[in-house]
């Protein structure tokens, strides 16, 4: 859909490895959060909770650059 549309293919490439790795940060079923979680002996939802809010600024900024980029194109 992005090719067809013109979006060049490093935007492409680079909203989703930002869109997994928001998802990775912030899922409770996420493997590595629970790997996380289990190797610093910290209870695993306060482990989502505390590093849900670096995520959700991280998130934020990429997806205002994608729509910043998106409108630019």
């Amino acid at each position: 859909l992005g090719v067809s549309l013109g979006v060049p293919f490093e935007y492409m490439i680079g909203a989703s490895i930002a869109g997994s790795i928001f998802g990775d940060m912030t899922s409770p079923i996420s493997s590595d959060a629970i790997v996380a979680s289990m190797a610093t002996n910290c209870d695993h939802i306060e482990h989502i909770r505390t590093q849900f809010p670096y995520a959700l600024v991280t998130g934020t900024i990429a997806f205002i650059c994608y729509v910043i980029l998106g409108f630019s194109i």
